[in-house]
């Protein structure tokens, strides 16, 4: 062993200048005797205590996968997004590409927007449009008849569902005459002008709803008019 050693210690002190070469000597006198001072291995229960921690740490959750960090990106050329992960833009009502007919001819004597009725201002969900009593009110779009009934303020009232979370509001009719669940088709006439419900003279309250919100109807009529006839 020290005839080995010997040669180990010349074949350092030859090559190792300065004063590493005590270093490696001192490494090589531990390497030769370390035979003699078995050092026991660390154990979970030994190692400064970590056993303790180690079911915390298992219990921790995995990172998400590369799949679901993708479906956060933005997608590529050609690429669709999975529904549940970007709702239709279109039932958000953020953007809807749509064009009605209009319901009835006339002038608007009122517009979408807040109004002031007496000492209170409270927001006009449509528009009005002055009607003889008795005139034809048609569907301003193909749907299905989702109510047919007299709705307090409103009057007899009719809506239309035309999917995709649009629908449209007739009120202040006088007949009905369509019920609910008919289909019907654009330019059918649905209900006759009237005067029923909270109204000081006879028209039609047209309101159009994307997504459950009242919009402004003037977005989706075909040639809107350039102004309102007048305003209260």
């Amino acid at each position: 062993m020290l005839e080995r050693l010997s040669f180990r210690f010349s074949m350092v002190a030859g090559k190792v200048p300065g004063k590493l070469w005590k270093v490696c000597f001192f490494a090589l006198i531990l390497e030769m005797f370390s035979g003699f001072f078995p050092v026991p291995a660390l154990t979970p229960a030994s190692a400064s205590g970590l056993a303790p921690e180690l079911p915390a740490l298992q219990a921790l959750p995995s990172l998400p996968s590369r799949e679901t960090f993708g479906m956060h990106r933005p997608p590529a050329v050609g690429e669709s997004r999975p529904a549940h992960v970007m709702p239709s833009l279109e039932k958000r009502g953020l953007r809807v590409k749509l064009q009605l007919d209009w319901p009835a001819h006339g002038q608007i004597s009122s517009g979408f927007g807040m109004r002031r009725l007496g000492n209170v201002t409270r927001m006009h969900e449509g528009i009005d449009i002055p009607l003889p009593e008795g005139t034809p009110i048609r569907a301003a779009r193909a749907g299905v008849v989702s109510e047919a009934r007299v709705y307090n303020g409103y009057g007899k009232t009719i809506i239309i569902d035309h999917g995709q979370g649009v629908k449209t509001l007739y009120a202040h009719c006088s007949n009905l005459l369509v019920d609910k669940g008919r289909r019907v088709e654009v330019g059918m006439v649905i209900a006759r002008a009237g005067g029923t419900g909270y109204v000081t003279d006879t028209h039609l309250h047209f309101g159009v709803m994307v997504a459950g919100r009242f919009q402004d109807p003037l977005k989706f009529l075909k040639n809107p008019p350039a102004q309102l006839a007048r305003q209260p």
